[in-house]
C-alpha cells in the first residue's frame, strides 16, 4: 500500500491524465519547456522521441510492437524508410507524395540553420552567443542532409535586415500567429443547400486540410524558411517567426486563401498576432494570441464581420493592415535614407506622441492634447522641410496624414502600426 500511494504521490501526469506523474521527467520538462507541469515517463519520452524524429520522419508505421503505445497492441513507429519486414505491421501511412502507400499530410516545416549563414561572419556571430551552438555545428561537415532547428532567440534575430552597408539593424523580435477559417460550421451546415452530401462534405474537408497541412508548409519553405510550424492542417494555424516575416506571410495567408476559394466571400479567415521577445514564456504567447484571435473574430464593420487581423492590439481589416505595412515601408526607406529625407528615430518618436495625442483628444476630450496638429506642422517645417533636401514623397505623406480640417483621420488613428514597423527595423541592438 505504501509503495502505491508512494508511487502516486507526484499526482497523475498532466498530458495523458492515466499515468503517475514521474518526478525525475517532469524537472527535464520544466528544464526544456521553462514552465511547471506534472508528466510521466512514457509522455515525456513520447516528446522528446517525435520532437527530435518528426521533422526526418517520412513513414508513421502501426503495428505490433513500437516506441509509442496507442491503443490494445497497437504501437507507432517514426521511420525515415519503409519496412523491410510486413510482419506486424498493422499499417504504414507516408508522409512524402512518391511513396507506395497511402498520405498523410502534416506541416512539419522548422526553421534550420543554412550553410550561407554560417559563412556569413554576420549571421554567425550572432547564432554564437546561443548556449551550445558551437556543440550544434561540430559535426555538420559536410554532409548535406545535417539538420540543425534554429532555436526562437535565433528565429527573432533573422527578423534584423541587411543594410545597404552590409550591416545589420533591427530589434530581434519574435511573432505568433494563430489564424483559423471563419464561420465553417455555418458552411458545412448550409453552403452546399440541397446538394448536400457525405462526399461533399468529406472534399471540403480534405480540401481545406490540404491547404494548411501541404500548401501552406510549402510556402513557407519557399518564401518564409525561418517561420516555424507548431501546428496547421483542418482549418486552422499556429505560427512563430520573426515578427515582420510573421505579419507579411498573414496578409500572404489571407490572399493565397482567396484564390484557393475563387474568392468565395463566405469562407474567410481570422488572424492573432503577437509580437515580443525571444525568451517570453510560449505558454503565456499562446494565450494572448489566442485572445487576439477571439478579438479578430469579434470584428463588425458595416461592410463585414470577422475576416480581420488583430495586430498591436488593433482589430483591422486585411486590406487596412496590408496598407498600413506599406506605408512602415515608406517609413523604413525614409530613415534608411536618412541623408535624403532627414528624418531620424527621434523624429518618428515624435510622430508616435502626435498620434497618442490624438487618440487621447478625440477618446477621451483631453482639451491639451488637442495641440498635435500644430506641434506636428511645426515640426515638419522645422526639420524635414528644407530646400536642399529631395524628400517631397515624404512630406506630402506627411501632410496627408496631418491635413488642416480633414473631416477622418483614419491613418493619423492607426499611425503606430506604420511607425511600430519602420522604428523596430532600423534599432540599432546589440
Amino acid at each position: 500500500m505504501r509503495r502505491l500511494y508512494n508511487e502516486f504521490e507526484e499526482g497523475n501526469c498532466s498530458i495523458c491524465e492515466v499515468n503517475a506523474a514521474d518526478s525525475s521527467s517532469s524537472e527535464k520538462f520544466i528544464e526544456k519547456e521553462g514552465f511547471t507541469t506534472s508528466i510521466c515517463r512514457g509522455c515525456y519520452d513520447q516528446i522528446v522521441y517525435i520532437g527530435a524524429r518528426l521533422p526526418r520522419t517520412e513513414y508513421l508505421i502501426y503495428g505490433k510492437s513500437g516506441r509509442i503505445p496507442l491503443f490494445g497492441e497497437t504501437h507507432l513507429t517514426l521511420a525515415s524508410s519503409p519496412p523491410s519486414d510486413f510482419k506486424g505491421v498493422y499499417h504504414v501511412d507516408s508522409l512524402v507524395d512518391d511513396a507506395n502507400f497511402s498520405r498523410f499530410r502534416v506541416a512539419r516545416h522548422i526553421p534550420q540553420v543554412r550553410r550561407e549563414e554560417l559563412a556569413d561572419e554576420r549571421w554567425f556571430k550572432l547564432f554564437r552567443k546561443e548556449d551550445g551552438f558551437d556543440e550544434m555545428i561540430q559535426d555538420i561537415g559536410d554532409d548535406p542532409e545535417m539538420f540543425i532547428p534554429k532555436t526562437f532567440r535565433m528565429i527573432a534575430d533573422k527578423s534584423r535586415k541587411e543594410l545597404n552597408g552590409g550591416e545589420l539593424s533591427g530589434r530581434p523580435l519574435l511573432g505568433f500567429l494563430k489564424a483559423d477559417v471563419d464561420n465553417l460550421g455555418l458552411v458545412f451546415s448550409l453552403g452546399l443547400g440541397d446538394k448536400l452530401s457525405v462526399a461533399r462534405m468529406g472534399f471540403l474537408s480534405r480540401m481545406l486540410n490540404i491547404f494548411f497541412s501541404d500548401y501552406v508548409a510549402e510556402l513557407l519553405k519557399r518564401k518564409f524558411p525561418d517561420i516555424y510550424v507548431v501546428f496547421s492542417g483542418g482549418d486552422d494555424l499556429f505560427l512563430i517567426g520573426p515578427w515582420w516575416q510573421i505579419t507579411k506571410f498573414a496578409i500572404t495567408l489571407r490572399e493565397k486563401l482567396g484564390h484557393f476559394s475563387s474568392d468565395n466571400p463566405d469562407l474567410t479567415l481570422s488572424c492573432g498576432i503577437l509580437t515580443s521577445k525571444a525568451r517570453f514564456p510560449v505558454r503565456k504567447a499562446v494565450e494572448i494570441t489566442e485572445e487576439h484571435l477571439d478579438s479578430a473574430k469579434r470584428y463588425n464593420a458595416k461592410d463585414r464581420v470577422k475576416d480581420s487581423v488583430s495586430f498591436l492590439s488593433e482589430v483591422l481589416s486585411w486590406q487596412k493592415l496590408e496598407a498600413l505595412l506599406q506605408a512602415g515601408e515608406k517609413f523604413d526607406k525614409a530613415l534608411e535614407e536618412k541623408q535624403r529625407s532627414n528624418f531620424t528615430t527621434a523624429f518618428m518618436y515624435r510622430l508616435l506622441t502626435y498620434h497618442r495625442m490624438y487618440r487621447k483628444f478625440i477618446e477621451e476630450g483631453d482639451i491639451k492634447s488637442g495641440k498635435y496638429l500644430s506641434h506636428a506642422h511645426y515640426d515638419i517645417a522645422r526639420n524635414i522641410r528644407k530646400k536642399n533636401l529631395s524628400n517631397h514623397q515624404e512630406l506630402d505623406m506627411l501632410y496627408k496624414i496631418f491635413a488642416v480640417g480633414a473631416p477622418d483621420r483614419d491613418e493619423l488613428y492607426h499611425l503606430n502600426i506604420p511607425l511600430f514597423y519602420a522604428i523596430n527595423l532600423n534599432r540599432e541592438f546589440k
